[in-house]
């Protein structure tokens, strides 16, 4: 509202056939024993509606960059001062067609969070998120994104992905989760090499990712651009999510109303200041927690359901 830009909130639901369906494909053996898979995955196909939507609009006619967020993210004080726009982060690489990053320090290591993303709207998006859809495997979307990110450097790179794991990406684990970031660094000078053939001097790599396992530099592959839970101050960005310092400032929070990061990303602080209006009045955590107790309806909209 305050900065004009459309916001979509998706709502709806899959006939269980479809959404809990599985494929074989080779960049993916899934072994998980339930034999349900999860609504996170509607993100894919929300993203593509957006797509399609934005293309069919008059006065637009064509599609632009969309970022998605989940239900437990929101956006921070930071983004709110309108400092800096979603689109400075897709300025970063003008070669990548996915943005995304890692867990701050303190979560698992893992290759990408699928929380908080941004997408250019290029053939490539489409297809991504169509194989991400496609490979859809149990009860959490990143074990299928984290198989069509390694599979879509492998292509890109012409070579087959180095790893001790016969089965990477098969169960959602927390071995699956070190075995996936292990894997990555194991094949970065691979996976780097389209990036570095075409731009010799580039810089976005990672930092001291490969002895940490931890972004503190963005980090380009191709097609993709890793960013880290840090700054970028050649660009005068603050972390895209979570700044892995508390004492800065962050663009997007994940974080929930119960919680509150030392200051950072307060959840009580998700409406405060009439953030929420004209939609929604002042709020706080006192005030959610009234709501509770009253057993009022939640007053927090998602952009993707939940199982």
């Amino acid at each position: 509202y305050k900065t004009q830009r459309p916001l979509y909130i998706w709502i709806g639901d899959l006939d269980p056939s479809i959404l809990d369906r599985r494929h074989i494909v080779p960049w993916l053996n899934c072994f998980e024993k339930t034999k349900e898979n999860t609504l996170n995955i509607y993100k894919t196909i929300a993203i593509l509606a957006t797509f399609k939507k934005r293309r069919e609009i008059k006065y637009l006619r064509r599609s632009g960059p969309v970022m998605y967020l989940d239900a437990d993210a929101w956006f921070s004080d930071t983004a709110f001062a309108a400092v800096v726009s979603p689109e400075s982060f897709l300025n970063v690489s003008s070669r990548a067609f996915l943005f995304g990053n890692q867990n701050r320090i303190g979560g698992p290591k893992i290759p990408m969070n699928g929380g908080v993303l941004a997408l250019k709207d290029t053939a490539r998006s489409r297809r991504f998120l169509a194989l991400w859809f496609f490979s859809r495997c149990g009860l959490h979307d990143q074990l299928p994104l984290w198989a069509t990110l390694f599979a879509t450097w492998a292509i890109d790179a012409n070579t087959s992905i180095k790893t001790n794991t016969p089965h990477l990406f098969s169960e959602y684990t927390n071995m699956a989760q070190s075995q996936a970031i292990l894997t990555l660094v194991a094949n970065l000078p691979t996976f780097r090499r389209p990036i570095l053939q075409r731009d010799p001097q580039n810089s976005y790599n990672g930092g001291n990712f490969e002895q940490t396992q931890l972004l503190d530099r963005p980090l380009e592959l191709p097609g993709v651009l890793l960013l880290p839970s840090a700054p970028i101050p050649e660009r005068a960005l603050p972390a895209l999510r979570s700044d892995f310092d508390k004492s800065r400032p962050t663009f997007c929070c994940h974080t929930r109303i119960d919680k509150d990061e030392e200051g950072q990303c307060r959840g009580n602080d998700i409406c405060a200041h009439s953030k929420c209006m004209p939609f929604l009045r002042s709020s706080s955590y006192r005030s959610y927690l009234r709501k509770k107790q009253a057993n009022s309806n939640s007053w927090f909209f998602s952009f993707s359901s939940h199982r």
